[in-house]
């Protein structure tokens, strides 16, 4: 049993999250503590240059307000939602919170998994506890 499992959400992909949530909650000491995480991929600098500050940190507050509802729906846990690049972000939010188990999906398969590598394959080479990859 495990005391904090962190299990990182895709945002375009929340409704398949299930699985993973169901793991989690299965692996989860009944006094451990569930942290549903989503990140919010940083628009390329190219992009944010047409975009005046205030629209960009609009739509921001728009995605975070919509994925927060998602996720609280689908895992009834208050989610947490940070921005950058989704690996990075995970492996921090892991070892800020001291888990002790990443429960993760993985959707990439084949050729594109070997050539770029997957989110789930960078967390489970880099993290500092346990990673158990859900398909």
């Amino acid at each position: 049993m495990y005391k904090t499992i962190l299990v990182p959400v895709s945002p375009d992909d929340i409704e398949h999250a299930a699985p993973a949530i169901e793991v989690a909650r299965k692996l989860l000491d009944p006094t451990g503590t569930l942290h549903v995480l989503t990140v919010l991929e940083v628009p390329p600098r190219y992009l944010a240059e047409y975009l005046p500050d205030r629209q960009a940190n609009e739509v921001i507050a728009q995605e975070r307000n919509r994925q927060r509802q998602q996720i609280e729906s689908l895992a009834k846990v208050n989610p947490i939602i940070v921005s950058g690049h989704p690996a990075s972000k995970i492996l921090d939010e892991a070892q800020r919170r001291e888990a002790d188990c990443i429960v993760i999906t993985s959707h990439a398969s084949g050729v594109r998994k070997f050539l770029l590598g997957s989110t789930a394959a960078r967390v489970a080479r880099r993290a500092h506890c346990a990673v158990l990859i859900v398909r």
